[in-house]
């Protein structure tokens, strides 16, 4: 299977893709993997991470499907879309509230009850402006440190308020993917205060995708590490972090702002519900707002942004319980993705 992947997705390098995407290609994920066959002949394949996401106190889980690949010679026969549809219908045996994946092809997955939500902000930073800090000591660190550095950066990791969970064990393992560099900043007694990383195997060049830290010194190591890479880099900001965009926008070359991924929402009523745990009396204007949606592809922009509630036609009560509890903040850090 992993030989497959390796030859339809990774022939121009020298690792196999199993190295890059530790949490979701191992063999313990065999039966999230959805392979479609020709006698003995693998021919298409996907991939079903499920992962808890915690955004703002609340959990959702999440089912992120990747991987998905056909032999060329088997395209155009309906493979790919029946690897997704396995894909979703393990995602709701697994109680999963929503399914996510990334991807150009929009017309295809929109066929599918996808659709593009949440939010993204990519700044490209083609000057560095890095300038030094007062007590805070910039620079690039070899990863071989293991699991001191997986504690380091995974404390910082869940200080963010939107994360998908993580072990330490699987921290370790995202440290040994091939082609990441790591940027850091410490103090003086050599605490961890900020990191970023850049790259991930054969995707993510030259984007600083997976970082923590304080706004001043995370925004000052992406220069710092643009000044390393000698590049121009794309920082990649989650839609609810708008003061990092706010620190990088006027020395970027440019900010583009965007949907944050493709999704589809598997179990509406349970995500209602978790959102109105504490004021129940709240459930019945979201499900009534809800139902007015023009079907499953208004459902992302619904929970996740960006709806145009011009397009629902809300009453007043409906339109308040909304804005109180909706759009969710969502985001999957550039190490979880699929």
């Amino acid at each position: 299977m992993i030989e497959f992947l390796d030859l339809h997705l990774r022939n121009h390098v020298e690792w196999s893709i199993s190295a890059e995407y530790p949490q979701a290609l191992s063999r313990r994920d065999l039966k999230n993997m959805v392979v479609i066959r020709a006698g003995e002949k693998i021919v298409s394949h996907s991939v079903v991470d499920f992962v808890d996401l915690t955004t703002n106190g609340l959990t959702l889980k999440l089912g992120i499907i990747g991987s998905l690949v056909t032999d060329p010679n088997f395209r155009k026969r309906g493979f790919g879309r029946q690897c997704i549809e396995k894909c979703l219908e393990l995602s709701v045996e697994q109680g999963c509230d929503i399914s996510v994946l990334w991807t150009y092809d929009y017309d295809f997955y929109r066929k599918l009850n996808f659709e593009r939500a949440g939010h993204e902000i990519c700044a490209y930073l083609e000057k560095s402006s890095f300038s030094k800090q007062d007590g805070v000591l910039f620079a690039e660190e070899s990863l071989a440190a293991g699991p001191k550095l997986a504690a380091e950066t995974l404390d910082l990791y869940n200080s963010h308020s939107v994360r998908v969970s993580r072990s330490r064990e699987l921290q370790e393992q995202y440290l040994k993917i091939p082609k990441v560099r790591f940027f850091a900043a410490r103090n003086a007694e050599g605490k961890l205060l900020a990191y970023t990383f850049e790259g991930k195997g054969a995707d993510l060049t030259a984007c600083l995708h997976d970082w923590a830290g304080p706004t001043d010194i995370v925004s000052n190591l992406f220069h710092f590490a643009k000044e390393k890479l000698g590049t121009t880099v794309i920082v990649m900001i989650p839609g609810y972090r708008a003061d990092v965009a706010a620190r990088l926008e006027p020395v970027a070359k440019r900010v583009a702002r965007n949907p944050f991924g493709m999704i589809q929402i598997l179990n509406h009523e349970a995500i209602i519900e978790k959102l109105t745990t504490a004021e129940p009396t709240d459930v019945g204007s979201l499900l009534s707002a809800y139902r007015k949606l023009n079907g499953p592809l208004q459902a992302p922009g619904f929970f996740f942004g960006d709806l145009d509630l011009n397009e629902v036609q809300l009453t007043i009560d409906e339109k308040r319980v909304y804005e109180k509890y909706l759009p969710i903040p969502i985001w999957v850090w550039g190490m979880d993705a699929v």
